[in-house]
């Protein structure tokens, strides 16, 4: 009797969280529900077209910054006005310094402008993205 009632509150604790973590109501119709086609007229008109994907040739756009212009900075001490002046002379949006073994963010943005330092603070290298 006791294992009944054990498995019995067990069933209905599962039961109740199965039904917690699922959606109420979806957040906009599905294209199945409500004004779309019918199941049978989605599976008669094939799969739904990929929209397509960029060329892999080209070159991901550079946004403005030019790293050739602002290559002076290289051997210079990394200061908040070297910074401002190496991103106005690329002509870039934004500018960050790259200190060693800092966790930096690996997404490219053409219209940034890195300075990689050294240990000592000194740039190293001007590069955009």
């Amino acid at each position: 009797m006791h294992c009944r009632t054990v498995l019995l509150a067990s069933v209905l604790a599962a039961s109740y969280l199965t039904g917690a973590c699922r959606e109420a109501t979806p957040s906009s119709p599905s294209p199945l529900t409500e004004g779309g086609p019918s199941q049978q007229e989605a599976s008669q008109s094939g799969p739904i077209p990929s929209p397509p994907s960029p060329n892999p040739a080209d070159p991901p756009a550079t946004g403005g910054c030019d790293d050739r212009k602002a290559q002076w900075a290289v051997a210079q001490p990394a200061s908040d006005e070297l910074l401002e002046r190496a991103r106005v002379a690329a002509g870039a949006a934004a500018a960050r310094f790259l200190r060693p073994d800092q966790p930096v963010t690996m997404e490219y943005l053409g219209s940034r402008l890195n300075l990689t330092l050294d240990a000592r603070d000194v740039v190293r290298s001007v590069t955009c993205g």
